[in-house]
């Protein structure tokens, strides 16, 4: 099939841009020329593309076909507006991390306000020149989000919180903790730079949550968006404000008024004790079995509005075959020994199956504190009095799918990308055939960020960690620091690519602390910090790395976003620090010890570094323990994925769309499976029905469907959180309301 023709306007003088674009059947427009605007795809091809089946849908759905060069980007305002919300965010998101409850202020409340305010200081700055050249433009509200998106807490603010306070590593300094936090996120923006070949250019890199995002700029700013308008009644502005007006009333009935509507459990209607032991979805109970969920702000975050249907498909198939198939025959086998021996009556009185409890070997609770000094080290003695160790069902389950997944996902990434991940590889900065899409064209405008800039970052980063670690108290050698970036190089590419085309990341903090148990057994400090450079490396370059793709597709200048986030994270590493160690130093005696603010957070991070770190994973996971054969998932996951990958070879088809390390994204530690029903559903709805028989009501709705139910939820959930949840007020018990959040109790 040949390329398609594309009209292409480039701004007067930029001739080389001209012979790039000719080269490709594009022909100037000179009375566009003046007005600076790239346009690319005329409606008559749009029509021919739209219902094309695949990645195009969804980006066509969204994602404009059209730039204005012209358009302010990085101005005073962005400085001005992102610094001060910048600054605000970090400090109430680092104390809200101490809550019982950890919430934090969702950056589309950022979005959301960032906009009147530009709005504000164009109308009364003087106009004209640098500090206000006009109306505030999208492109500067896009980076206003970016900037205060970075005021997310941190892994290692949770890491030197930890060791000084938790573990009372009392010679541990400021400074060190915020070289530390800083240096861990410089290594993962190093990365993450050095990805953009692999995750940001491909079109195949869908990133469904940045498709959310850039709808709900789009939408804000009263853009177009692109797509059909056959059957639709209302613009798409008028459309979101509708939604998120409805997504922010409703939220009050999950979050305040009718609870039950967050976990509707229809087997638990019955009294039979094995059936409300599985019907029960909440943390410490049961496997949620048939229990329906009506409460976005958890559904949310399955992205099923977003995602391809069959993305869904394998991870929900995953979910039921580990949760309701390999699960229960493994706990009434009593495959690790005491599986239905072991008994928490805080929890449920029916047996203990999704629970992060540890067991001794009676069976009864045992708190880790009890396991290790102060110092954590392992206390021998109360360790041989108690072992063997046990931990529920589920519980050893993720263990296993953590390993399971980490593997598959390599080599994955390597039968299916090996190839073309290669030849991008070895092409260096040279541009790749299947970049030259109708978006990276566009971005030809502006000058690119070199790849030296990011290795920069890193050639600091690296160093400033290991001082850190070495002689600031973090106690993790040199050697370990390096086998922990390692780890998250080896990572990054494959969790990415699952990321882009899900939405979901495959959970690593499980097997980095596997992995640091094995080479730090005994070191409670080293595991912390292999922990939090490892993990942070990965996951906050895949943050960056998604709002590198939300810059792609709304075609911002690549320098301005690199000194953006650059300059968001750095100031955030610095506040947030700073914040919690403000939290610990002065309210340690009295606010941290009301119920509501008992910082499980740190304290549920900390309990992970000392289960791995002073016992040890081959105390716990080795040759004749009860939890020995969780090994063997990491050769399972490397030949998983060749079955398929055979089977496409032989027969070609549908075995393309089978994914197994999707398959063992059902969690990273035993949680609420209240919403293994209502994803799919709706997924199917959207991604499947709406799309293929809908399908000029999904392009034009679908996304902004998605950004306003996110909006407006998350501004109720704030509200409610703010107000009647600092002050304790709570609903009357009735039956939206029960005693037990789920009627299973007896």
């Amino acid at each position: 099939m040949s390329s398609p023709k594309h009209h292409a306007v480039t701004r007067t003088g930029d001739s080389k841009q001209k012979q790039e674009l000719a080269s490709t059947n594009t022909i100037a427009e000179a009375d566009e020329t003046a007005r600076g605007l790239i346009l690319v795809d005329t409606d008559a091809e749009a029509v021919t593309r739209k219902h094309k089946r695949g990645v195009w849908d969804f980006i066509d759905s969204v994602v404009d076909k059209t730039d204005d060069p012209s358009s302010p980007s990085l101005t005073p305002r962005v400085w001005l507006i992102g610094t001060f919300f910048t600054v605000v965010f970090a400090i109430a998101n680092t104390i809200l991390t101490f809550r019982t409850n950890v919430f934090n202020v969702p950056a589309v409340v950022a979005i959301l306000l960032s906009l009147p305010c530009g709005k504000v200081l164009a109308a009364v700055l003087p106009k004209g020149g640098r500090f206000n050249p006009g109306p505030f433009s999208i492109k500067e509200h896009v980076l206003c989000g970016v900037m205060i998106g970075s005021a997310f807490l941190p892994l290692g603010v949770f890491n030197f919180i930890s060791q000084k306070y938790i573990l009372k590593q009392s010679d541990l300094s400021v400074i060190s903790g915020v070289g530390f936090v800083l240096g861990s996120q410089m290594i993962g923006y190093g990365l993450a730079g050095h990805c953009r070949r692999f995750l940001v250019k491909p079109a195949s890199m869908l990133w469904p949550t940045a498709l959310t995002q850039v709808a709900l700029y789009k939408a804000l700013n009263k853009v177009a968006i692109p797509g059909s308008i056959a059957g639709a009644s209302y613009s798409t502005g008028t459309f979101f404000w509708i939604a998120f007006t409805g997504a922010a009333i409703y939220q009050w009935f999950p979050s305040f008024l009718a609870p039950l509507l967050s976990t509707l459990s229809i087997l638990c209607v019955s009294s039979s004790r094995g059936i409300r032991l599985w019907g029960s979805g909440f943390p410490g109970r049961g496997m949620g079995f048939l229990s329906i969920n009506l409460d976005w702000s958890l559904i949310a975050r399955w992205t099923p509005l977003e995602s391809p249907f069959w993305t869904k498909v394998n991870q929900f198939t995953g979910i039921y075959l580990v949760l309701y198939v390999v699960v229960p025959i493994l706990y009434y086998k009593n495959a690790f020994g005491m599986d239905q021996s072991l008994k928490d009556p805080m929890l449920s009185p029916y047996g203990v199956l999704n629970s992060l409890t540890l067991f001794n070997k009676t069976g009864a609770p045992l708190r880790p504190q009890m396991l290790v000094s102060p110092t954590g080290v392992l206390i021998d003695k109360v360790y041989e009095a108690n072992q063997p160790i046990y931990i529920s069902t589920f519980y050893a389950m993720t263990i296993a799918l953590a390993l399971f997944g980490y593997t598959a996902t390599l080599c994955h990434t390597f039968l299916w990308y090996g190839k073309e991940m290669k030849g991008r590889l070895l092409s260096g900065i040279k541009e790749h055939k299947e970049d030259d899409d109708v978006h990276s064209k566009l971005m030809k405008a502006y000058p690119d960020v070199p790849l030296w800039w990011f290795a920069v970052i890193l050639a600091v980063a690296i160093p400033m960690v290991m001082v850190t670690c070495e002689v600031g108290g973090f106690a993790l050698s040199w050697w370990g620091v390096l086998v922990a970036i390692a780890f998250a190089v080896v990572s990054m590419v494959p969790v990415g690519v699952l990321q882009a085309l899900s939405g979901t990341q495959l959970p690593l903090q499980t097997i980095s602390l596997f992995l640091s148990g094995i080479f730090f057994q005994g070191q409670t400090f080293a595991v912390l910090s292999f922990n939090t450079v490892a993990y942070m490396g990965m996951a906050q370059g895949l943050v960056l790395v998604q709002d590198l793709k939300i810059a792609h597709y709304m075609k911002i200048p690549p320098r301005d976003m690199f000194i953006v986030q650059l300059y968001g994270k750095f100031l955030c590493a610095i506040i947030m620090t700073l914040t919690a160690v403000q939290v610990m130093e002065n309210w340690q005696t009295s606010l941290l010890t009301q119920p509501q603010w008992q910082y499980v957070a740190y304290r549920f991070f900390t309990s992970n570094a000392v289960i791995w770190g002073s016992i040890g994973t081959l105390r716990f996971f080795g040759s004749g323990t009860p939890y020995s054969g969780i090994f063997f998932s990491l050769l399972a996951g490397i030949l998983a994925p060749v079955i398929p990958w055979l089977c496409y070879r032989r027969w070609g088809g549908k075995w393309k769309l089978v994914n197994i390390p999707l398959m063992a994204m059902t969690g990273e530690s035993p949680g609420s499976f209240t919403t293994t029903v209502s994803p799919i559903v709706i997924s199917f709805l959207s991604a499947f029905y709406m799309k293929r028989y809908h399908h000029g009501l999904w392009s034009r709705y679908n996304y902004i469907l998605a950004a306003a139910l996110s909006a407006g939820t998350a501004i109720t959930v704030l509200f409610i959180a703010v107000t009647l949840g600092l002050k304790q007020k709570k609903m009357p018990t009735y039956f939206l309301n029960p005693l037990d959040g789920e009627h299973c109790s007896p």
